[in-house]
């Protein structure tokens, strides 16, 4: 992968890394679908606080899928200042992404059928 990333490819990396759809890393981060797609296209870009929960969820993600430390280091290193402590997940945003897995385990399980 290119050193010289820029950020819209670098959310898309990830989110296609963990194979998630713009309307789920959207339902985790508490934004609209049309908002992923405008930080995925250059479009607009996500403030220090989407940015750090961007880290968060996609760290929590690669202990799962295949993201390579380097995407999150590039990814930790374009925020512009240092993680608020109140950035962490919802109880919301932690049940979804907790379904999201069930429902990829079960359709993982079923396609191994």
């Amino acid at each position: 992968m290119d050193q010289d990333i820029n950020l819209p490819q670098l959310i898309y990396s990830c989110r296609t890394v963990t194979r998630w759809t713009q309307d789920q890393l959207a339902a985790v981060m508490g934004v609209k679908k049309n908002t992923v797609y405008r930080w995925e296209h250059g479009l607009a870009t996500p403030n220090p606080n989407h940015l750090t929960s961007l880290i968060l969820i996609f760290r929590i993600e690669s202990q799962k899928e295949a993201i390579g430390s380097r995407l999150l280091k590039t990814l930790r290193a374009l925020l512009s200042e240092p993680p608020k402590p109140k950035t962490a997940l919802s109880e919301k945003q932690r049940k979804v992404m907790q379904l999201d897995v069930i429902n990829r385990n079960l359709r993982m399980a079923a396609s191994a059928n």
